[in-house]
């Protein structure tokens, strides 16, 4: 058996929010992982 889920809207938008930022974490990473720790820091910016 599966689950499946539809998103639209608000949730929709705020997961691909999510997955983009994250793949960016990603490519930072791979750069710059000291820099990425401190952009993934959800104090970031405070």
């Amino acid at each position: 058996m599966g689950l499946s889920q539809t998103l639209s809207g608000r949730g929709y938008e705020a997961l691909t929010r999510f997955t983009h930022w994250l793949a960016e974490i990603q490519r930072l990473a791979e750069r710059e992982p000291i820099a990425a720790v401190r952009e993934s820091d959800p104090r970031h910016g405070l």
